[in-house]
Formats: structure tokens, C-alpha cells, sequence
């Protein structure tokens, strides 16, 4: 909210916004005036209840086809995602095709200074940090020994330090195979003396733009290494998939108790093997670049598979300049401004 603050006229607090869009009464950071709702990403159902709310227009951008109705208009990412919202009905003058804003993101970021960097990616929600930074940890000591690279997660400044130090017992580890570890400075020793540098999020992108080598969980984080250019080795382990988010009616499915998670894990588990891709790149390359690996996979096949294409120099280089030619450029976040000013 700090970092909000410097870049907008009022934050509405997650508290503040649910008393609005139960009835309550208007939070005081929206001031009064008109305006519109944009959506960038979470349900889209919220944003229609908040423009329903405020009287506003609800504008939405999304990374895939989405409910068109009751929205003013679409910014989407690609003119694949307008032909399937034009074949749903949708009015054509309110499908605009923008372009991708994680690669406004990315756009101008220059890399970070110093010796070769594998990113550990384990996640920004708590129950993903729990179960996958152990995970990842033991994948840390298997490699270590044997790659010429600094090792560093990336901790999402999402999670409070209680979240990680619960990740750090090691209490989710067995499952997965895990380990736990104690925070040292800006360090993360493993149970068994490795080290990984810890960097926060607003370090991220010069750190990917640096990386040689990423391994990390499915999620938008796989579109921003793909951006940057960098090879990546993509881990869903399926040994909770109850656990796995997902967009949609499943994922509130998972909230039910008892049987809930029980039918929620068993849809995933049926679902995945039709997923041809997990990694965002991949989607958008429409070609395996990043190495995904799905299902009861073990840390130490995942340390195997990203040792191999370590020592495969041309290979990965091979992939940077693949992801470099398929993978979206700047400039949606300008069109969307522009279209914002010209009015709603």
C-alpha cells in the first residue's frame, strides 16, 4: 500500500473493499466524479459489482478469452483471443487487440551486474512457498556442487516473513521431498549448509535479465522469464493438486470442506495430461522452449533435467534467441492509456 500510494490518489484496502461491494459505503480514496473500472487481472465478476456499484463502465484487459458481456470494453493480448471473443458473440468494436503489458514490464530493464545467476522462482501465495521453497531448496544443494552460478530465490514481497519462516521448518518438505533452512542476512542456508541468495521482487526483472538459468512454478512469472530470454525449467509436482490455484468455479469447489479439496485434486488430476502447455511462454510460443516437467516429479529429477541444460551451452542459447523472436514486445500499456483518454 506504501508503494501504491506514491503512484496513485487513494488505495482502497482489501477490508474497505469488500464493505463496498457487500453495500457498505464508499471507501473515502474513491473520490466522487466520474470514472471507469479496469480490470487487469483476478475475477472479472468483482470488477462488474464495482462498476455496478460506482456507476462506472467496467473496461477489462485479459491474457485469455473472458465473459465479454457488461463490459465496455476488451484489451486483449492477441488477435487469437479477439477471433474467439468475436466467435462468442462478442461486438467487434469493443474487442481491442493491445498487445501483452508483462512485456511493458519488462521494457527498459537493464540486467543486473555480476557473476551468472539460476533463479529459484518458488511462488507468491503462502501455501505455494510452503510446500515449493523447500522443494526447491533441495534442488538448490543437488546443484550447487556442480553449476558455476550464483544460486538466488526470488522471494515475492507478497509473503510476510511468517509465511517464510513456516516454509523454513520444513514442516511441508516430506511430502515433496524438501528441505528446511534458517535465514542468515540475505541468505538462505539449507538444513544441510547450502546457500541461496535471497533478492526481493523489485529486483527481479534485472535479475532475470541476468539469469542463465531459471527453475520455477507455473504462473505469470514464466512469461516474464520468457521475455527476458531465459530458459527455464517448469515445475508442477501434483503431489497436492488441491492445492494448485486455478481460475473459476473449481477453485471456490476447493474451499468446501471435507470434499472439497477431495474433488477439486481429482479434476486437476484428470485435466492436466490435456494441458499441452504450463508455461506461459510456451503457450504464447506455441513450442516447448521452456522444459516443463509434470506430476509426481521428484527434486532430484528436477536437478537432473536443469543440470543438463546448464551444461548445454548451446542449447540455451538456442532458446534465448527462440523466446527473443516469439515472445510479445512493448506497447500495451501505451494503447490502453490512449484509449482511456480518448474516453469511455
Amino acid at each position: 500500500a506504501l508503494q501504491a500510494h506514491q503512484l496513485a490518489d487513494g488505495v482502497v484496502t482489501p477490508q474497505e473493499y469488500l464493505r463496498f461491494v457487500l453495500g457498505g459505503p464508499r471507501p473515502e480514496a474513491i473520490l466522487p466524479g466520474p470514472g471507469v473500472v479496469l480490470r487487469l487481472g483476478g475475477g472479472i465478476d468483482h470488477a462488474r459489482r464495482l462498476g455496478r456499484r460506482l456507476g462506472y463502465a467496467v473496461w477489462a484487459y485479459a491474457f485469455d478469452p473472458l465473459p465479454w458481456r457488461g463490459l465496455r470494453q476488451i484489451f486483449v493480448a492477441s488477435e487469437r483471443q479477439r477471433q474467439v471473443l468475436l466467435a462468442r458473440g462478442a461486438p467487434p468494436e469493443r474487442v481491442m487487440v493491445v498487445g501483452n503489458l508483462v512485456a511493458d514490464a519488462l521494457a527498459g530493464t537493464p540486467p543486473s551486474s555480476g557473476p551468472a545467476v539460476l533463479l529459484l522462482l518458488s511462488g507468491s501465495r503462502r501455501f505455494e512457498t510452503e510446500a515449493m521453497l523447500p522443494y526447491f531448496l533441495r534442488v538448490a544443494e543437488l546443484l550447487a556442487p556442480q553449476v558455476d552460478a550464483e544460486l538466488v530465490w526470488l522471494r515475492s514481497a507478497l509473503l510476510s516473513d511468517e509465511a517464510v519462516a513456516r516454509a523454513l521448518t520444513g514442516r511441508q518438505a516430506a511430502p515433496v521431498g524438501g528441505v528446511g533452512g534458517a535465514i542468515v542476512g540475505d541468505r538462505v542456508v539449507t538444513a544441510h549448509g547450502t546457500v541461496v541468495r535471497m533478492a526481493v521482487d523489485s529486483a527481479g526483472y534485472s535479475l532475470m535479465r541476468r539469469a542463465a538459468l531459471a527453475i520455477t512454478i507455473p504462473g505469470t512469472n514464466t512469461l516474464e522469464l520468457g521475455i527476458a530470454g531465459v530458459p527455464a525449467v517448469v515445475v508442477l509436482p501434483l503431489y497436492r493438486p488441491a492445492r494448485i490455484p486455478v481460475e473459476g468455479p473449481l477453485q471456490w469447489v476447493g474451499y468446501v470442506p471435507l470434499l472439497g479439496p477431495v474433488i477439486k485434486g481429482a479434476v486437476i488430476r484428470r485435466l492436466e495430461p490435456r494441458l499441452e502447455f504450463v508455461s506461459l511462454a510456451n503457450k504464447i510460443a506455441g513450442e516447448a522452449l521452456h522444459l516443463e516437467l509434470r506430476g509426481l516429479v521428484a527434486p532430484e529429477q528436477v536437478a537432473a533435467a536443469a543440470l543438463k541444460l546448464w551444461q548445454d551451452e548451446p542449447r540455451r542459447q538456442a532458446i534465448a534467441r527462440r523466446l527473443a523472436d516469439t515472445m510479445p514486445r512493448p506497447g500495451a500499456a501505451q494503447a490502453v492509456a490512449q484509449a482511456l483518454a480518448a474516453g469511455p
